[in-house]
């Protein structure tokens, strides 16, 4: 009968060791068909939607049968799926019924929103927020680039007075997501 030793086992851990795979993310242009089988491996981790176009138009893939092909293949499978600050997407009615279709059917994916604080930074959008289908709302504090938009808003609300409201309506609602955070601003191309 063999005895591993102490060290015998700690050259059988190092030699399983593996460095960390790293994150795999893929961009779904709106201009694009949505088609990310070639794209990913079996197991992305991040998958960034641009889900508008600069009108503020939904993107043609942006459907059901789109959906239902990510989640035959990743229904399963932990990722984080991203909604880009493009042009009104935050909260669209379709990404808004998208989303919250992925929410009834209890995927273990991670929703998360990005928008600029004048697309969010309204009183009149404190409710819609508090009750969006997002696990996270990531909300540039400034105001979206003025090429992105032919429409200037300004945001009534500073972000610390969007935050306190929205905890407040979730509080009332027994809700505890979506969290609000900070992100930084965009890379300038």
């Amino acid at each position: 009968m063999d005895v591993i030793t102490s060290e015998q086992d700690r050259r059988i851990a190092t030699a399983r060791r593996r460095p960390p795979a790293g994150t795999k993310t893929t961009l779904v242009e709106a201009t694009s068909d949505g088609d990310i089988t070639n794209e990913l491996g079996m197991f992305p981790t991040d998958i960034r939607l641009e889900t508008t176009f600069d009108n503020g138009q939904i993107s043609p893939w942006f459907v059901d049968d789109w959906w239902i092909a990510m989640l035959r293949r990743f229904k399963d499978h932990s990722l984080s799926l991203h909604v880009l600050p493009t042009t009104d997407a935050l909260l669209h009615p379709i990404v808004m019924h998208e989303l919250e279709m992925v929410r009834r059917l209890q995927t273990p994916w991670r929703l998360i929103g990005h928008c600029y604080l004048d697309d969010v930074g309204h009183s009149m959008l404190v409710h819609k927020i508090s009750l969006a289908p997002y696990d996270e709302i990531r909300v540039i504090t400034a105001d979206r680039p003025q090429d992105d938009r032919s429409v200037k808003r300004v945001a009534q609300l500073s972000f610390e007075e969007l935050a306190k409201r929205v905890r407040t309506q979730q509080i009332a609602e027994k809700m505890v997501y979506p969290l609000l955070t900070r992100a930084p601003l965009p890379p300038q191309s």
